[in-house]
């Protein structure tokens, strides 16, 4: 009886871990890009086994993430251009949580976007809040959550329309979280995002209505990748006074998963409340994005060895053809020569008898006599000159 019960607990033990191991697979990620970038601005946490987050350095009470910095409307809806240097990476991959004993953690996620935040908004305010790790983006649905879910207040950031669009500070956003509730209470909630042309769009609040509650017309911004490992860097126009274009560094899936000397990580004191078995991992054109690198470079690979090669050849054929141009110049030399001497000879020889060439005689031509011309009156003259002769 004992042996029964003491088996069935181990196969029991054996199943769950057999579970936890996938579901952990499900969602871990190989990010050794990000360990190295994110290493000196925070610390990383393995919160279960093979399962690790990030947690920023030397925040503020208040922070919270999608805070300092301003929203720019670009080609791919609204972006999230950051004030903090570790902003180009955790607000464009992975999702965030607050954890009760951590407090906020970044679980990181290899899907680009230009951010990952819901929106709610009425006639006065306009909020928004980090996505959670429970939110997958998916190419034909958007965001699928696999879990009920709603933000908490701590989670929001609201300020009022006329501070939108520029550098947001503390003195800006709604810190009572009495008031917060109320905001939330009466604004409306949305998130919108999608894929066009092969990329991530975040559309989230229309732009018309902020540009009515501003009384201000929103430029779009460049946004222009780089291959330089810059991050992020926004670039003013001449005046020093609005963003011009958004210089990015988006890292291939290559790059993000190559193998990098990773930081100390230090182990969970405590069992997280993040639900790692509810997570999934996004999927997005990212892939398509990196499978289409890997052709251009495999298409560049493949022209520079055609290249190559027509070089080869032309050399093979240029050395094939020379002692051909040799024979050619060579006998075309030979020739000169002998004409030459074809001259010489005849320059040598004496010269011939010169005969005279005949004179010619021109017959003449007979003098003919010149024709009299006999006159032939007229009638009437003719009759006046008898008529005298009669008389």
């Amino acid at each position: 009886m004992k042996k029964g019960i003491l088996l069935a607990l181990l196969l029991v033990g054996i199943a769950f871990i057999i579970c936890s191991n996938k579901a952990n697979a499900g969602v871990s990620v190989n990010i050794g890009f990000f360990y190295s970038s994110l290493g000196p601005h925070g610390e990383w946490i393995e919160i279960e086994p093979g399962f690790v987050v990030w947690r920023p350095f030397h925040v503020h009470r208040y922070w919270r993430p999608y805070m300092l910095g301003r929203w720019v409307w670009t080609a791919y809806g609204w972006y999230w251009l950051s004030d903090e240097p570790f902003g180009w990476i955790v607000y464009h991959y992975g999702r965030w949580y607050y954890d009760d004993y951590y407090g906020w953690i970044w679980v990181p996620d290899d899907v680009w976007g230009p951010a990952w935040v819901e929106w709610r908004y009425d006639d006065d305010y306009i909020g928004w809040a980090p996505l959670p790790p429970y939110a997958a983006f998916r190419i034909h649905i958007g965001i699928r959550f696999t879990r009920t879910w709603v933000a908490p207040p701590h989670y929001w950031v609201f300020i009022r329309y006329k501070h939108f669009g520029r550098p947001i500070t503390y003195g800006h956003i709604v810190s009572s979280e009495r008031h917060i509730r109320r905001i939330i209470g009466r604004t409306r909630s949305i998130h919108q995002y999608r894929v066009e042309n092969e990329r991530v769009v975040h559309i989230g609040i229309d732009r018309t209505i902020i540009e009515r509650r501003t009384r201000t017309p929103i430029r779009e911004v460049t946004v222009k990748e780089v291959r330089e490992r810059s991050g992020e860097r926004p670039v003013l126009d001449n005046r020093k006074q609005n963003v011009e274009r958004i210089e990015i560094y988006r890292p291939t899936r290559e790059e993000i998963q190559r193998p990098a000397e990773r930081p100390t990580i230090k182990r969970s004191e405590r069992k997280p409340t993040l639900d790692v078995n509810e997570i999934t991992r996004s999927r997005s054109e990212t892939q398509d994005r990196d499978i289409q690198l890997q052709r251009e470079q495999r298409e560049k690979k493949s022209e520079q060895i055609q290249s190559e090669q027509k070089v080869e050849q032309e050399e093979r054929a240029n050395t094939r053809s020379q002692p051909r141009q040799q024979d050619i110049q060579k006998s075309k030399i030979d020739r000169q020569e002998k004409r030459k001497e074809l001259i010489e000879r005849q320059d040598n020889l004496p010269n011939p008898p010169v005969r005279e060439r005949p004179a010619i005689v021109k017959p003449q031509k007979e003098k003919q006599s010149p024709q009299v011309r006999q006159y032939y009156p007229r009638e009437s003259q003719r009759s006046r000159s008898e008529g005298k002769k009669q008389r």
